[in-house]
This record gives structure tokens, sequence and C-alpha cells, in this order.
């Protein structure tokens, strides 16, 4: 799996930023491309390091998800109309079962990195109140390359990631089309949502030892 399909789907499946008006002007976007070469920058040297031990990495992964993502908009967006369903306790449930769920996901893809794989950074544009940086993800020996496109929001922090699109596929559309799916094979009860989230857990963690 390359490292652009990684890091996108690690900075979006994580207070909801209020938008500002995103105007398309040359600074904004150049801005916006420059704010996608660092999130890039700093996942890939923080995070695929080999000599990192498991506990690290996992850490250093969560970090990096709440500092570039959309957070908690995203993860209600996964689950939709259920999340108002949800009762505080099943919330808090979901959303620990989710970073955990995640970070052991794709740990290890971080960890078998290669030197070679890089992100080629094209252009940006404004489109529907948002910005979209196109990128392409290069691996030598894994051609041809990946298209990525990233959908970035913009608030009083600046800007976040809230979604991205790897040859066209919205990674939020799906999770959240896994997610709803499973809830409502279970009538749309969120504790067996939650049920199914920790057997999955448990597996990766089998997997692991």
């Amino acid at each position: 799996m390359r490292i652009g399909y990684r890091i996108a789907l690690l900075a979006v499946a994580f207070p909801c930023l209020m938008l500002s008006s995103v105007s398309g002007r040359a600074d904004q976007l150049s801005d916006a491309q420059s704010f996608l070469r660092m999130v890039i920058d700093e996942g890939v040297q923080a995070l695929t390091p080999k000599t990192l031990a498991a506990d690290k990495r996992r850490e250093l992964l969560l970090a990096f998800l709440y500092k570039f993502a959309d957070t908690p908009n995203v993860q209600q967006r996964i689950i939709g109309r259920y999340w108002d369903r949800a009762t505080a306790e099943q919330r808090t449930a979901y959303l620990k079962l989710l970073d955990e769920y995640v970070v052991l996901s794709y740990e290890d893809d971080f960890k078998n990195f290669g030197a070679d794989e890089h992100i080629d950074i094209q252009n940006a544009e404004a489109i529907d109140g948002k910005i979209v940086v196109h990128s392409l993800d290069i691996d030598p020996l894994d051609p041809p390359p990946s298209r990525v496109d990233w959908v970035l929001v913009t608030g009083p922090k600046g800007f976040k990631v809230t979604d991205a699109l790897v040859d066209g596929v919205s990674l939020i559309a799906t999770l959240s089309e896994d997610f709803q799916s499973i809830l409502r094979n279970n009538g749309g009860k969120i504790d067996g949502l939650l049920d199914v989230m920790r057997a999955k857990i448990a597996q990766l963690k089998t997997t692991k030892n």
C-alpha cells in the first residue's frame, strides 16, 4: 500500500471547525499546497523509521491524526445519522475504538515504507468552498502512479484535511459505507457496531503477536 494512501486514510479517518469561505486566491492555494507538503513530510519522517517500537509508532500515529485532520467532524460523518442516536457512553466508546482500530490497521504499512516512494504535489483549486490539492503518489517499484486529491477546509486554526480521494474514490465515503453497513446489519444498534469493532481489534492484536 502506497504512502499517499496511508497518510490520506489516517488524515481523514479521525471542536469541528467553522468553515470560512475559500476565495481561491493564488496565495491561499499556494498556502494549501505548502500545508499538505508539511503534512506529508512530517508523516514520512515521524512514522516510517523502522527502529520505532510498536507502542511509540502507535502513539505518534494518533498524535498525527489529531494534529492534521478535521477530527470530530469526520468521526461523526463516518456513522452519519447513527451518531445522533448514540448515547454519550456509546459515543465515547466508538471514538476510542475507532482510534485503536485505525492505528492497529495501518501501523505496519508505515513501518514497511519504501525509500523511493514519494508524493508529487501538482496543483490546487477552490471547489465548492473548499480547497482541493491534487497530487500523484509515485512508487518506482509499483507503477503506475496513483492520483490522490486532498480536500482541505479552513478555519480559525488554519487548514485541516477533511477527505481524500484516491484514484477518484473518497476515503470518507468508503469508511462510512463500511461502518453504516455494519449498523444496518445489526438493526441500527450502536452496540452492534461496537461489538464488531472490538472483534476486529482483537483479531488485529492476535495477528501482531
